[in-house]
């Protein structure tokens, strides 16, 4: 378990998944108040507990209580496969991918023409990939995060879903946080590309059909937003021996 102080470097992921622990309840109102398959509403709050500690102290979970990561694993193959287009001279035969998650399920992703739109236009614009972006909060405190791609004026970050919904990329800090530590001055915009799957729902037919992309345009983060991200993380600092100790109760689910 590694150890945190004050010259630890916080990510958005890891105040997102602090943030999710913290309003778990709300969440889960929102979510499965009126849902007739919800969770045990105590597991579900545990669960982003111990999310929270994994991410913090990059504990590992055993098998037998990991998360399903089928959407995860979408979303990487999904980025690599825009990225290894870029190297190829024809993108005409590119239409399936295949990915096995961690419970050993084996997916097809069905690719349709906007993928060969994706790769053409990165090909016109070839981008900077996975950039790290460091800087300091208000408080002092170490910011990191690793930007998708930079183009000449702009970042992007890569996302995919199967319920698409506009509001929680309008909400979301991560590229307004790259916007406000990035170095070069001429990049004043950010994008979250954003393309929906079908989950095919035919009984043994395990496939995401690709549908749209949506490119949303990020606001730069403001001080009072800056403010409290910056708080967050001192706020998890501050608590981290009660973590520590907290997280020993739960061994048996970490390796």
């Amino acid at each position: 378990m590694r150890k945190i102080d004050h010259t630890h470097e916080f990510s958005y992921s890891l105040v997102r998944r602090y943030e999710e622990w913290l309003n778990s309840e709300r969440d889960y109102n929102r979510f499965y108040g009126n849902s007739e398959n919800s969770p045990i509403p105590d597991e579900y709050e545990l669960g982003k507990k111990l999310e929270f500690y994994s991410s913090l102290f990059k504990l590992q979970f055993k098998p037998e209580f990991e998360r399903d990561d089928t959407s995860l694993i979408l979303g990487k193959v999904f980025e690599n496969a825009l990225n290894n287009a870029l190297s190829l001279s024809s993108n005409s035969e590119i239409t399936v991918f295949e990915f096995i998650n961690n419970k050993s399920e084996s997916y097809n992703i069905v690719l349709n023409p906007d993928f060969i739109t994706l790769v053409e236009n990165r090909k016109t614009n070839p981008p900077k990939q996975q950039v790290e972006i460091k800087g300091i909060l208000p408080n002092g405190l170490k910011f990191i995060g690793y930007a998708d791609e930079v183009y000449e004026n702009c970042i992007i970050d890569i996302k995919t879903t199967s319920n698409f919904s506009k509001l929680n990329y309008d909400t979301s800090l991560q590229i307004p946080l790259y916007l406000h530590f990035i170095n070069d001055y001429l990049i004043q915009r950010g994008f979250y590309q954003v393309t929906e799957f079908y989950r095919s729902k035919a009984i043994g037919k395990n496939e995401f059909l690709m549908k749209d992309t949506f490119m949303i345009e990020c606001s730069h983060i403001t001080e009072s937003q800056l403010t409290v991200f910056s708080d967050l993380c001192m706020e998890i600092l501050k608590n981290v021996s009660i973590f520590e100790n907290d997280v020993e109760k739960y061994s048996n689910y970490f390796i």
